[in-house]
């Protein structure tokens, strides 16, 4: 769990990150700070506002954030200490966090690990069927046959509070 102070860093530095994502068609996914003892890290991830239609974020955009946002901290020196800032995209099997990652990623097929209070805690992969307010729907998928064309079967639906998850992200989805 992050100190006060490291999450009002964190604030900090996605408010000065915002206005440069905004001016590029960008959108913040993660902003992360992890303190160490000699280097610090600060670790973004952006994505395109519209990778529906376009795509997901080119290395040209990603280095185009860096080059800007490092211009940015170089002016505000909102951070006291040495450290490194990696910008990212989210990759094939991004991670969905908070509730409009999931929102993004209906319809997608997810793993998921939950965590207690839920009834039955360990890993599922499912389609994702729906996204509420306080949580999300998942469907598990009947077993296939090798080689069979068309949607798969839903064989059961999993609800699940955001608080239950301890880990959700894409899985990659293989044509046959």
């Amino acid at each position: 769990m992050a100190s006060g102070f490291e999450q009002a860093l964190v604030a900090r530095l996605e408010s000065l990150a915002l206005p440069v994502l905004e001016s590029l068609g960008l959108e913040l996914v993660d902003l992360e700070f992890i303190p160490r003892k000699q280097v610090s890290q600060v670790r973004v991830t952006l994505d395109r506002k519209d990778r529906r239609e376009r795509g997901s974020v080119t290395l040209e955009e990603i280095a185009g954030f860096n080059r800007a946002y490092s211009a940015v901290l170089d002016v505000e020196d909102p951070i006291e200490r040495a450290y490194e800032l990696e910008v990212t995209s989210p990759g094939l099997t991004r991670d969905l966090k908070k509730p409009r990652d999931f929102r993004w990623a209906e319809g997608r097929l997810l793993s998921v690990v939950t965590r207690p209070p839920h009834e039955k805690p360990g890993k599922y992969t499912g389609r994702l069927l729906r996204v509420g307010e306080t949580g999300v729907v998942i469907g598990i998928e009947k077993k296939r046959v090798k080689g069979a064309s068309g949607p798969a079967e839903i064989e059961k639906e999993l609800e699940l509070i955001y608080d239950w998850i301890a880990r959700a992200n894409l899985e990659i989805e293989w044509k046959d």
